[in-house]
């Protein structure tokens, strides 16, 4: 969903997980609990990430190749936004609690 929103220009993203700056062709969806590691299509889940990105990283540990820094920045650039279907803020909020779990504590 977030994807589909970027490429259509419904919401004005700058950066990706990883801190990157976005292209909206080059966007893709970027699980932070790989599949591979039991991680699913919930939006707290996914994440925007340039497609590079989002192959070099493959299956190994998101923690491997961002911060908390870029995760904070990614998310703040939600907050605020209302569509039909999508609330930026709840976005922002399941996409820290899942990192919380992911370094061990309070994003």
């Amino acid at each position: 969903m977030v994807k589909t929103l970027y490429k259509r220009g419904k919401i004005d993203i700058r950066y990706g997980i990883y801190g990157e700056e976005l292209k909206r062709g080059r966007a893709t969806d970027e699980h932070i609990i790989c599949k591979c590691f039991g991680g699913t299509k919930d939006p707290s889940n996914i994440a925007l990430a340039d497609v590079d990105l989002n192959n070099r990283r493959g299956c190994q540990p998101i923690e491997l190749f961002t911060t908390i820094e870029n995760v904070h920045q990614y998310c703040k650039q939600f907050l605020g936004i209302r569509l039909p279907g999508f609330n930026g803020d709840d976005y922002a909020n399941g996409i820290l609690k899942t990192f919380s779990r992911i370094f061990g504590k309070e994003s």
